[in-house]
């Protein structure tokens, strides 16, 4: 039995590494309106940390689609696994504040080494261990600077470039060099390195796709594939919905710029790789945020635009396409700022198949939403 809480604030968390941290009122406000997306993605007979749940909307919900989970009652029993979106001191603080006793979280030094983890930095080793089993290029693995000295010269030479602050993620934290003069991009990271100690630059790309590969990571040193996830971002790289479709579909869409074999072999280098970073050190979901761009050699794959070491949005949504939408229907998974589109939900044998589905009681201030049409 897994005990869920929704803490989507784990990354800016983990950037302090306090256990005190208090997020911005917007992001505060984000995970009061999403406490309840775990009794989505939950398995059944799982529990969910949330209070004050309009009852009509959970009535309603339990009824319709029989998710399996439930509220949590704050009545912690012996054998309960402590499940956040993520971990972090600030998360596992919150978790002893929902009644979860000190013995069943992560020690500090365990929490230590997943915040490590959780750097950017991983994300280009994992790069430079999948390039090595692959027979094909790949892009290369971002860099970590602690210093601006280079980056006159590059930019000066026509070079583009993202810069990205080292614990941050959903596109947030990002500098990109074809926005913004040269001077401005210095002083921006000048600011990361002041800010986190360094900042990962990468080269920028024209991305003709947004997609993940989904993982479930074990300490003891294996590591599974979980499944794809099919995204929209702007044109910075900030993550605005995902596509609710299986994986089939999601890999056919993807094969129209790069083979499937190149993908399979990806997913193969990946699992290898997440192992042997993830070994003593971390279990739980993984989502590898990839891209595939368009350059003058031809389409190319970003393995490893980003990896969090949490649940993901893409691992919601790719839970609900297998549970909760109509095989075939065109779904959209999104989180909408403000009143959700007020199209009543069509429900067949337990699944979506018309309208907008609130996954959450309705909120004036977020809302998360399955849109079908």
């Amino acid at each position: 039995m897994r005990l869920h809480l929704f803490y989507p604030e784990n990354d800016l968390a983990l950037a302090t590494g306090k256990a005190s941290y208090t997020p911005p009122p917007k992001v505060l406000g984000l995970r009061r309106a999403g406490a309840t997306l775990p009794l989505w993605y939950g398995d059944p007979g799982d529990l969910v940390c949330a209070t004050g749940v309009d009852a009509r909307w959970y009535d309603r919900i339990m009824a319709d689609f029989e998710p399996g989970t439930e509220l949590f009652d704050h009545n912690y029993r012996p054998g309960m696994q402590p499940a956040p979106w993520g971990w972090s001191a600030a998360s596992a603080a919150l978790l002893r504040q929902q009644g979860v006793p000190q013995e069943a979280l992560p020690t500090a030094e365990a929490l230590d080494r997943i915040r490590l983890l959780s750097h950017r930095r991983t994300a280009a080793t994992v790069q430079g261990l999948v390039a090595a089993q692959l027979p094909f290029p790949i892009a290369d693995a971002a860099v970590e600077c602690t210093a601006v000295d280079a980056l006159p010269l590059l930019l000066k030479a026509g070079r583009q470039f993202i810069a990205k602050l080292p614990w941050s993620s959903s596109g947030r934290g990002l500098l990109d060099s074809r926005k913004c003069s040269p001077e401005h991009f210095i002083r921006q990271a000048e600011g990361m390195i002041h800010s986190q100690g360094s900042f990962m630059l990468e080269t920028a790309y024209e991305r003709v796709a947004d997609f993940a590969m989904l993982f479930d990571c074990e300490a003891s040193g294996s590591c599974r594939f979980a499944g794809y996830s099919l995204f929209d971002t702007t044109p910075s790289g900030q993550y605005t919905s995902n596509l609710l479709l299986p994986d089939s579909e999601i890999e056919s869409r993807l094969a129209q710029y790069v083979p499937c074999e190149q993908l399979h072999a990806i997913q193969q280098a990946l699992a290898s790789a997440l192992a042997e970073v993830c070994r003593d050190v971390y279990s739980g979901p993984a989502g590898v945020d990839m891209l595939i761009a368009d350059t003058p050699r031809g389409y190319l794959i970003d393995a490893t635009v980003e990896i969090n070491f949490r649940m993901t949005m893409g691992r919601v949504a790719h839970t609900l396409a297998e549970r909760y939408v109509m095989p075939g229907a065109e779904a959209r998974f999104k989180v909408v700022s403000g009143s959700a589109s007020d199209a009543a939900p069509v429900v067949e044998a337990r699944r979506l198949s018309g309208g907008c589905l609130l996954l959450n009681p309705p909120s004036p201030h977020f809302n998360f939403v399955i849109q079908i049409g």
